[in-house]
C-alpha cells in the first residue's frame, strides 16, 4: 500500500470515531474503491515505447506493438492457419527513422506456438512476404528475403518524404504472406504484429545497417517493391 493509501486509512480511523455507522460505511467503501483503482492502474500500465528497449531507443519509433510477448498488453497476436499449421506472423523494427533519415527497417518472420522461428521456406519453398495498403501516398518500399538461418524471413525498408508522413503511412500498411503468386494470402496490419526488437534474440552476427543501405539504394534510385493487390 502506498503512503497516500496509508494516510487515507489513518484519516478514516480518526474520523470514524466521530461519525455515524452510515458515514463509516461510506468512508470504508471510498477507501476500498481507491485501493482498487490503484491496483487497476498498475495492472494496465503500458509503456509508451514498446518497439525497443528504453536504453536503446533512437529516433522516432513505429506505433506501439500489440503482441503476446509483451507483458500485460491487452490484445494478443492471433495465430494464422498456414498449410495446416497454426503459426504467428511477427515483425520488429531494427533500424528506426529519425529527423534526418525517413526510413524504417522492419524484419518479419513466422513463429510457432513456443515463440521459435519457423522458416517460411520450410512452409512453402516458394514463399512470398509482401505488403499492401489502402493509401500508399509517398511511401516507397523495398524488401529482401533472407536465408533460413537469418533472424527474419524478410526485411522491409519503408521510405517516405518526411518523418511524420512516414509514421502516418506505415500505420496503414498490412504485411502479406502467401505461396508465391497464389491468390490466397494472409495479411495482418503491421502495427498489430510488431514486437520489441529485443525479443528477437537470434541475430548476434546480422548486419542490419548493411541491409538498410542496400535497400535504401533501391527505394531512392532503383525499382521499389510494388504492393500486392
Amino acid at each position: 500500500m502506498t503512503a497516500e493509501a496509508k494516510l487515507i486509512v489513518s484519516g478514516v480511523q480518526v474520523v470514524t470515531k466521530f461519525v455515524s455507522s452510515k458515514a463509516k460505511s461510506f468512508l470504508l467503501a471510498l477507501l476500498f474503491s481507491t485501493a482498487c483503482s490503484e491496483a487497476v492502474l498498475k495492472e494496465n500500465f503500458i509503456p509508451k515505447d514498446m518497439t525497443t528497449e528504453p536504453s536503446k531507443a533512437s529516433g522516432t519509433q513505429l506505433p506501439p506493438a500489440t503482441g503476446d510477448e509483451i507483458d500485460k498488453l491487452p490484445v494478443a497476436i492471433q495465430p494464422v492457419a498456414v498449410d495446416g499449421a497454426f503459426l504467428y506472423m511477427k515483425c520488429a523494427q531494427e533500424v528506426a527513422p529519425s529527423a534526418t533519415n525517413f526510413e524504417a527497417l522492419v524484419g518479419c518472420r513466422l513463429e510457432d506456438s513456443d515463440g521459435k522461428r519457423k522458416p517460411a521456406s520450410s512452409v512453402y519453398a516458394d514463399f512470398e512476404f509482401g505488403w499492401k495498403t489502402a493509401s500508399a501516398g509517398n511511401l516507397r518500399v523495398a524488401l529482401k528475403n533472407l536465408q533460413a538461418d537469418a533472424p527474419y524471413d524478410t526485411v522491409f525498408l519503408f521510405h517516405s518524404t518526411g518523418l511524420s508522413t512516414l509514421e502516418n503511412e506505415i500505420k496503414d500498411v498490412q504485411i502479406v504472406f502467401r505461396k508465391a503468386s497464389s491468390p490466397e494470402q494472409i495479411s495482418k496490419a503491421l502495427p498489430e504484429i510488431l514486437i520489441p526488437a529485443s525479443r528477437v534474440t537470434d541475430k548476434t552476427s546480422f548486419d542490419f545497417q548493411a541491409v538498410r543501405a542496400e535497400l535504401s539504394a533501391i527505394v531512392t534510385t532503383g525499382e521499389p517493391t510494388p504492393p500486392i493487390p
